[in-house]
């Protein structure tokens, strides 16, 4: 590497590599039979300062306290998008949502949220979706619902 100069070996092999990720992540957000679920969390205001993002699985709509399945349990989607901050996105696979709810469901960060608490949910934080590992979480490369 020539001193002063923001090149090292590999970099052409690199050059490649992120190349086909930026086409990939292109095909993501302009091919027309991709889906995306976009959220943006008020009650957990933003996620910024709580560090987390509320992702409701359930619903009581007249408030009878009888729940049905909602939210990441019934998306269609391909992908969910969730502002955390003002124009800043985290983009992931629906399916490494519902693996993170699981995960975190059995771990008491289940809560009721939304207009009157009509909504049941799981508080995720922010990191365990972009860094799981950091979390001791191992998400499968495929995951299953």
């Amino acid at each position: 590497m020539t001193k002063g100069r923001l090149t090292r070996a590999g970099f052409k092999y690199d050059l490649e590599i992120f190349r086909d990720q930026e086409a990939a992540f292109l095909r993501l957000v302009t091919e027309r039979n991709v889906y995306v679920e976009v959220k943006s969390d008020q009650q957990c205001s933003r996620g910024y300062e709580s560090g987390n993002v509320f992702v409701e699985y359930r619903q009581d709509p007249e408030g009878t306290g009888l729940y049905r399945p909602s939210g990441i349990s019934t998306t269609q989607a391909d992908y969910w998008a969730e502002e955390f901050d003002d124009d800043c996105w985290v983009v992931t696979p629906v399916e490494r949502i519902r693996y993170l709810l699981k995960h975190w469901h059995g771990r008491g960060r289940r809560r009721y949220g939304g207009d009157n608490d009509r909504f049941k949910g799981v508080l995720i934080p922010i990191t365990s979706i972009v860094y799981p590992k950091q979390h001791g979480i191992s998400i499968p490369k495929e995951p299953t619902r």
